[in-house]
């Protein structure tokens, strides 16, 4: 994904996971760092330093490529901040480790440490919470229509949430090892 002076860049600092958008690549490190940089340069676009205070677990871009999203393993937070500017805007508590982000519908959805979905509109608010279940979820993702939510973790389970009602439809617990992606 990266070439050039973006590869000096990659080697200098621990990074968790990366975002590449027309010629930019957002970041989050081990440090709690969140950026955008030039693809091909590496040159800085906008950073914030230990924005999170023992790393960045997972990224994302918004549907409308106009925000971007990380979570903060430890402190079990959300944040989003403006792609262009940089600017924060908004940051919510999980209440537990936040793992993986899906976005979806104008939605969000995080998986956390002690087996919760928590699920949010694209301005942080809540609309909904499930679990929790036996295990962290490690991923979710949203169906193409954006009723329904997959999520998945350390208890072995596929399960199936509509999100209209907030009913589980279903739990596949036919695997025989934690799942890390649905």
């Amino acid at each position: 994904l990266a070439t050039g002076s973006m590869e000096l860049l990659l080697a200098q600092d621990s990074y968790t996971t990366m975002l590449v958008d027309a010629g930019r690549v957002f970041a989050g490190t081990l440090d709690g760092t969140v950026g955008l940089y030039n693809r091909e340069s590496g040159a800085v676009l906008w950073e914030h330093k230990h924005t999170f205070d023992e790393g960045v677990w997972d990224v994302a871009l918004a549907e409308d490529g106009l925000s971007v999203y990380a979570t903060g393993f430890s402190e079990g937070q959300l944040a989003s901040w403006d792609l262009t500017t940089g600017e924060e805007r908004f940051r919510v508590d999980i209440g537990a480790h936040a793992y993986n982000i899906a976005v979806g519908a104008g939605r969000l959805a995080v998986g956390s440490y002690d087996g919760r979905v928590v699920v949010f509109d694209r301005a942080g608010a809540l609309l909904r919470e499930f679990g929790p279940f036996d295990g962290a979820f490690l991923d979710t993702a949203f169906s193409p229509d954006g009723r329904y939510l997959a999520a998945a973790g350390f208890d072995q389970h596929l399960r199936f949430f509509d999100l209209r009602n907030g009913v589980e439809l279903a739990a596949d617990a036919s695997h025989d090892a934690p799942i890390g992606k649905v």
